[in-house]
């Protein structure tokens, strides 16, 4: 039965209230898309149609014939479906994470300024709205497949373009897969892991569990599953397949049928191994690039759903205890400019050792020390891992 606060009116039956656009927001709207579309660098009614096409339902997307009237009307346009309304905000909230720099001059508009803030607060809501992305959002969409076969000469010499080895992808099975010990009846073989990355917020873990699977035939793709949750707990597939050039292995996985592409990494990948480390790009539930690095852990059983999805660290602790260096990432820093130490250059070896001497006691003991009683300086970058995702920069 429908939520009832859905509004039972033909074709909209679907649509929530929650969704709706203000009336009083329209002109706002329009006024920022004005300024959108007249930007240099911005974007005309036909890109924001094509950009809207890339990841939004093409049956919800205006055309560009639609926006371009509702920025040009001066006396008010309306638009037959309200979901327009809906996907020009929710596109102008993504824009605004995305490319900041687009509204840098709206400033002086308190009005605009507000709206954009909106706008924003719009996308971060509604793009882990489940009901919402089922409606709106790319999934399968009813002409993706016409518009994908009109394009399959142009996408195959896009391929071709890569000169990729053959056996890169009809091969890679022989890397994932060890040639004994895959006894399984069926007629498909399946390695099983549990993986491990930070979040962009430290001390929390991404647990989630993937599968790398093929037909039993030789040669045959290396298919690529992962399950996990976001961090607001809403569940999240990722599909893809397995690469290798070498004994570098790549997993190129899209993520809830249309929303991003993630990749996983590996320098050294072996079948034979419990414990695998690679790195990992994604998008965080927001729709942030983010990077980390990642561990693979051979496991037998499919995991209980409660186990995957964002922990502590605590939470994690036993589980991920020797190999949680890992995930961390250890990088030495250098100074990017001089410094004084009273009044006088240091350099900066001479710097973490005068803030040692300066951390001591009377007695010469080290005022800061980890619980082996082990000295901590504060100074020296071998004391600090990075133990985060790497979150895009803006």
């Amino acid at each position: 039965m429908p939520d009832l606060n859905d509004v039972q009116s033909g074709a909209d039956w679907q649509f929530s209230l929650r969704w709706e656009i203000p009336q009083a927001k329209i002109s706002d709207l329009r006024d920022l898309l004005l300024h959108i579309t007249r930007i240099e660098g911005g974007y005309s009614p036909q890109k924001i149609h094509t950009t809207l096409l890339s990841f939004a339902r093409d049956g919800y997307v205006p055309s560009h014939d639609m926006i371009s009237r509702f920025i040009n009307s001066e006396h008010g346009y309306r638009a037959k479906r309200r979901d327009s309304y809906i996907l020009l905000v929710y596109f102008l909230g993504m824009l605004r994470k995305e490319k900041r720099s687009l509204f840098a001059k709206i400033s002086n508009s308190l009005v605009l300024e507000h709206f954009a803030d909106y706008c924003e607060q719009y996308f971060e809501e509604h793009s882990t709205d489940l009901k919402f992305r089922d409606r709106y959002i790319l999934r399968q969409s009813t002409n993706r497949a016409a518009r994908s076969s009109g394009a399959a000469s142009e996408l195959l010499t896009v391929i071709n373009t890569l000169a990729l080895p053959e056996n890169s992808i009809f091969g890679t099975d022989r890397l994932v897969f060890a040639s004994k010990g895959n006894l399984q009846s069926s007629e498909e073989i399946e390695q099983r892991y549990l993986t491990y990355r930070y979040g962009v917020e430290p001390h929390f873990i991404f647990k989630s569990f993937t599968t790398l699977s093929k037909k039993r035939a030789p040669n045959s793709p290396v298919v690529y599953r992962n399950i996990s949750k976001d961090r607001f707990s809403n569940p999240r597939s990722i599909a893809g397949f397995g690469l290798n050039l070498g004994t570098k292995l790549y997993l190129i996985g899209n993520i809830d049928e249309g929303s991003a592409l993630e990749i996983v990494a590996f320098s050294h990948f072996n079948a034979n191994r419990v414990l695998l480390a690679g790195l990992a790009m994604s998008v965080s539930a927001s729709a942030e690039l983010i990077a980390a690095r990642v561990i693979f852990r051979k496991v037998s059983d499919f995991p209980n759903e409660s186990e995957i999805g964002r922990r502590p660290y605590e939470a994690l602790k036993a589980e991920v205890d020797g190999f949680a260096d890992m995930m961390a990432n250890r990088i030495d820093f250098d100074l990017t400019k001089p410094i004084l130490y009273d009044g006088l250059p240091i350099s900066q070896n001479a710097m973490v050792e005068a803030v040692s001497k300066l951390l001591r006691s009377e007695r010469g003991e080290p005022r800061f020390t980890y619980e082996n009683g082990g000295e901590f300086n504060p100074a020296s970058s071998a004391q600090y891992t990075f133990n985060a995702a790497l979150r895009e920069f803006r």
